[in-house]
């Protein structure tokens, strides 16, 4: 089948740009609020589901997020950080859906569309302008 806009596919490389800056953006901002003064109720959270000390998963967490999502948003190590970035949210789609992590700010659906963005970063690289090179 033809494409209905044919001129368009020239901007191929921007596709993976616009989905890599709003996922590292969206990953920076969930970093930061773990960071927030309401660390201690997520703390609490983690522990009850058995990973103790909670304090400290929020911490590496909001690292994780808050790195991640910088490199996202810079296109630096592309792959690498989606493929990190997949770790938490497989822990957060398991917590939700087999604990029913009802402590969760958002729903399913928000977890599998930001392992999706990962998985099709890690698949498809950076795209244009990335700090990352392809080879």
């Amino acid at each position: 089948m033809l494409n209905v806009f044919p001129d368009l596919l020239i901007f191929s490389l921007v596709a993976p740009f616009i989905i890599r800056i709003v996922a590292g953006f969206m990953f920076v901002a969930s970093g930061y609020r773990k960071l927030s003064p309401d660390r201690l109720k997520k703390a609490v959270f983690f522990e009850n589901q058995g990973l103790r000390p909670g304090m400290l998963f929020v911490w590496i967490i909001a690292l994780i997020e808050l790195v991640g999502g910088a490199f996202l948003v810079a296109g630096l190590y592309t792959q690498l950080a989606a493929l990190i970035l997949i770790l938490p949210l497989i822990g957060a789609l398991a917590l939700k859906v087999l604990r029913g992590g009802n402590e969760f700010n958002h729903e399913t659906a928000y977890y599998v569309l930001l392992l999706a963005i990962c998985l099709s970063l890690l698949l498809s690289g950076a795209g244009r302008p990335a700090i990352d090179l392809p080879l």
